[in-house]
């Protein structure tokens, strides 16, 4: 869209490609939050970690898993993951 748009380059030199990891975010939700809570029975006023991921050679289970020890330990009150 930038090329074709601000840089005027003929739509038929452009390639689209790589990693779209941020297209979900120009959609809307399918479900509101509230559903989402109840779903998964999570208190209204909670906190909620959504751990993405890191990129290559990031232990992402080792994360994980300080971050399920921090709310065990009771570091975190009334936080899910």
């Amino acid at each position: 869209f930038h090329a074709s748009k601000y840089q005027k380059i003929n739509p038929n030199k452009i390639k689209c490609f790589g990693a779209a990891q941020f297209e979900i975010y120009k959609t809307k939700p399918k479900i509101s939050k509230n559903a989402f809570l109840e779903i998964n029975n999570i208190p209204p006023n909670s906190k909620i970690i959504l751990y993405a991921g890191g990129s290559l050679g990031t232990n992402e289970f080792n994360h994980l898993k300080i971050l399920e020890n921090e709310v065990k330990q009771g570091n975190s009150q009334n936080t899910f993951i």
